[in-house]
């Protein structure tokens, strides 16, 4: 939870008006007003704003949320607490938000990361946040969370180049797709060997466990990671493990899937069938997870 860090603020707003302070707050702290109008910001690269028009949904405004102006919210907060022994007023940040996104404007959350520290004393925990901004009183048509992009090398082959670690531990899944029906749309590669490179690498086992793992195919480059096993750890310790995956082995994509251990082998075969583009694949594999980054 992250709610604390915000004091009498987190405590005694309405769920909803604490999303609308929040949004305010991560789009224009440490400033006192929304500068530019709306159209002006919009039209500003730098700004974060942007503006998408559908038929299916309408006219959608998209609002930057900096994790680091919350962070420097919540460390000049205490100051004032400190100096002022009392709430800090939060009608200014409200004010913001209804000059930006009156009733009856439709938002979408962009989750900025950038910037932002992992200190304990002002961290955030995004999966709090993520559903703070879209509790149903805002009616946020989307909440997302964009990460720094970072230099990547990747390869794709075909068939699609699987790499499951060879132990103990992960041989009941790889014998399973070793029988696999559609063996001709995939092949298993050897990730222990140096300099090893596949499309996908799947860890069947905990989030925990993978990690433990993957000390022992340190030396792997990997276009996606799939950790097979879901995880039992709290949200920010779950988002630190996955981005050390993501870097460790240069990826595009990590994924923290929910399924069964020993049944995702029928799952990555029902998933090939019919599936011959790498995308629709990929695809559907990331959307049968339960927690993603990408």
């Amino acid at each position: 939870m992250s709610r604390e860090q915000f004091g009498p603020m987190g405590a005694l707003l309405p769920e909803a008006d604490l999303a609308r302070v929040l949004a305010a707050i991560g789009a224009f702290y440490p400033r006192d007003d929304t500068g530019p109008a709306l159209d002006a910001l919009v039209a500003a690269a730098e700004s974060g704003f942007g503006r998408r028009t559908s038929a299916e949904h309408g006219t959608v405004l998209e609002i930057p949320v900096r994790v680091q102006a919350l962070q420097s919210y919540v460390r000049d907060l205490r100051a004032w607490h400190a100096t002022h022994g009392g709430p800090k007023p939060w009608d200014g940040p409200l004010a913001q938000w209804n000059q930006i996104a009156p009733a009856g404007t439709r938002v979408r959350f962009r989750i900025d990361v950038a910037g932002s520290t992992r200190d304990p004393a002002i961290a955030i925990d995004l999966g709090w946040l993520a559903r703070v901004l879209g509790t149903v009183a805002v009616d946020a048509y989307g909440v997302y969370v964009a990460w720094p992009s970072a230099p990547l090398d990747l390869t794709w082959e075909w068939p699609l180049r699987i790499g499951v670690p060879q132990a103990g531990w992960s041989a009941p899944f790889r014998e399973a797709l070793e029988r696999g029906r559609l063996r001709a749309l995939y092949k298993l590669t050897d990730i222990e060997e140096r300099g090893s490179r596949c499309d996908l690498l799947l860890l069947p086992a905990s989030l925990r466990d993978a990690m433990r793992a993957a000390m022992d195919v340190e030396d792997a480059r990997a276009s996606a990671v799939i950790v097979v096993g879901g995880t039992a750890e709290p949200a920010q310790q779950t988002e630190a493990w996955l981005e050390s995956l993501r870097h460790q082995f240069r990826a595009g994509a990590v994924q923290l899937s929910g399924f069964l251990i020993l049944a995702c082998a029928e799952t990555f075969e029902f998933g090939c069938q019919g599936e011959f583009g790498r995308g629709r694949f990929l695809g559907f594999l990331q959307c049968a997870g339960e927690f993603s980054f990408e």
